[in-house]
């Protein structure tokens, strides 16, 4: 059982992106692309980046398109 919640997220994150070759996707390091949803304590998405762009802030939509 993962005790942390980065090792919980993992099947939807970095496994993900290493069965799919995507080398620049699924974590949070120098040279990778800007991708992030940060969850509130209610695990309630609150913010997402994609590409370095703020997609949604405080829960409302900040920019549509595709990312």
């Amino acid at each position: 059982m993962p005790t942390r919640l980065s090792d919980a997220l993992a099947p939807f994150t970095s496994n993900v992106a290493d069965v799919l070759k995507l080398r620049r996707k699924g974590r949070l390091k120098v040279g990778m692309d800007a991708d992030l949803v940060v969850l509130d304590e209610n695990l309630a998405v609150r913010h997402v980046m994609g590409w370095g762009e703020w997609h949604v802030g405080g829960g409302q939509i900040a920019q549509r398109g595709m990312y």
